[in-house]
């Protein structure tokens, strides 16, 4: 489990960033969530420790609305809050996207966190 609270998140050289390239796969109709979103809130949670979808979900929910905000959450301004997406949405989401896409992505971004010192 690593401790996510120094790593570059959004912005510059942030995960959201570095998941952007993901190939997006999804039909446009019902798109809620943008798939960065929806890849950097997977991927925190498993670097945080979940090891089911289950476990994915759950963090997803219960993500502060700081965290939300960072990886790029839908801000729903009638709630005033960042939403998370739901788990089916998440699930849906994984089972879609190009895994060595991901990989690279995700790889990469680690990388540059170890080489800032950010983890």
């Amino acid at each position: 489990m690593l401790d996510l609270s120094a790593a570059t998140l959004d912005g510059k050289d942030g995960l959201v960033e570095a998941l952007q390239g993901v190939p997006e796969h999804r039909k446009l109709r019902g798109i809620r969530h943008p798939l960065a979103s929806i890849l950097s809130i997977a991927t925190c949670a498993t670097l945080a420790g979940a090891r089911s979808m289950a476990a994915v979900g759950e963090y997803a929910q219960d993500c502060p609305q700081e965290v939300l905000a960072r990886l790029g959450a839908k801000y729903h301004p009638e709630k005033k809050r960042y939403i998370a997406p739901h788990h089916d949405t998440i699930q849906r989401a994984l089972s879609s996207v190009d895994t060595a896409a991901l990989d690279r992505a995700v790889g990469a971004w680690l990388y540059d966190q170890v080489v800032a010192g950010n983890l």
